[in-house]
């Protein structure tokens, strides 16, 4: 006769805790919707605050036609990629780049057909002084097939660039004296090099410490 009570008494008690855990979730469930909105603020702000300097940083890079007319070019035409170089001939990084990761470029990936790599000048005038008629030596010693005998000499010699300099690198590397100075003085130079900074400029190159690329 006491069983029937005893029960009514435990299924309250059941009621009472899950109704207790009911009211705990929903507590729970209310501080993690606080917390994120409290976080959706949060992100907000710094979306806010992080917005103007983003805006100043450099673009994401995209595909460029770069012509390669009268480019002194290393490799196969069959190549299915072509690699581009803007160098400044006196540019202390563009010397770097010729003597640790040129050699590899070359020797891995010209040399086996991968790749073609062509050279386009790119002098800064405004701080390398000597930089444009450097250009324009390695240009017309090109004019004999001695384009990268000629750069290489210019590379490995960037502090020694005065005309009598461009002269001797010029007999060193074989070319005709008499050809190569005609060249230097003809009308078509330095049109090339005009050429390239325009091309150059169109796809954000610059002066190292600059917002935009490093020639190379």
């Amino acid at each position: 006769m006491l069983a029937f009570p005893l029960l009514l008494v435990a299924g309250a008690a059941t009621a009472c805790a899950q109704a207790s855990e009911t009211e705990a979730l929903k507590a729970e469930l209310e501080e993690l919707r606080q917390q994120q909105a409290q976080t959706q603020k949060e992100l907000e702000r710094l979306t806010r605050t992080l917005r103007p300097v983003l805006a100043q940083l450099p673009q994401p890079f995209e595909p460029q036609e770069v012509s390669l007319l009268d480019s002194p070019v290393l490799g196969e035409s069959s190549a299915t990629i072509t690699l581009v170089e803007f160098s400044d001939l006196q540019c202390p990084y563009c010397v770097r780049f010729y003597e640790n990761t040129y050699p590899k470029i070359v020797k891995d990936y010209v040399d086996t057909g991968k790749v073609r790599y062509a050279a386009r000048e790119f002098p800064l005038t405004t701080i390398h002084k000597e930089a444009q008629r450097a250009s324009q030596a390695a240009l017309c010693a090109g004019k004999q097939d001695k384009y990268w005998d000629m750069r290489a000499k210019i590379f490995l010699n960037r502090k020694a660039l005065a005309d009598s300099d461009l002269e001797t690198y010029a007999g060193e590397v074989g070319v005709s004296i008499p050809e190569w100075k005609s060249c230097l003085t003809g009308p078509s130079w330095p049109q090339p090099t005009s050429n390239t900074r325009m091309t150059g400029t169109s796809i954000r190159l610059s002066a190292p410490g600059s917002e935009s690329r490093k020639p190379t």
